[in-house]
């Protein structure tokens, strides 16, 4: 989730001709342009959810394991999940500041194949080589 939102905050800054930040740090996500036709899980039952989130590794089990605590984060973590699974990326030029992808070595979710972009051609990129350009 991190990584779209820190995506979309540079695309949002350097549209508005702010300062370009010196470095973008993205992991455990497609590139933006990337569609993700998995299942979305924001829809799941309950507790396929907090199975999918225990698989993510994105909570501790000390609340993972307690309904209270689960009952309170469920729908925080939800809608964290709709709005990153309901994004429409919208084309945008290249950034022009290094970017590092850091991909865990356990991660289902997210092949090599998936972080990196596709441009529309062939083997031989010269021949969509404008698009590479822009």
């Amino acid at each position: 989730m991190g990584s779209i939102l820190g995506y979309l905050l540079t695309k949002r800054i350097l549209n508005a001709g702010k300062p370009a930040p010196l470095h973008l740090f993205v992991s455990g996500r497609k590139a933006p342009s990337v569609v993700d036709d998995d299942p979305p899980k924001h829809q799941l039952p309950k507790q396929k959810f907090i199975n999918h989130i225990n698989v993510l590794g994105g909570l501790p089990p000390e609340i993972l394991e307690h309904t209270e605590l689960m009952d309170f984060f469920e729908p925080i973590l939800r809608a964290d999940f709709q709005a990153i699974e309901t994004y429409i990326y919208q084309p945008a030029s290249p950034f022009d500041i290094p970017i590092t992808i850091l991909q865990g070595l356990a991660d289902k979710e997210v092949t090599y194949q998936n972080l990196l972009p596709k441009i529309p051609s062939h083997h031989i990129i010269v021949i969509g080589f404008d698009i590479v350009i822009k």
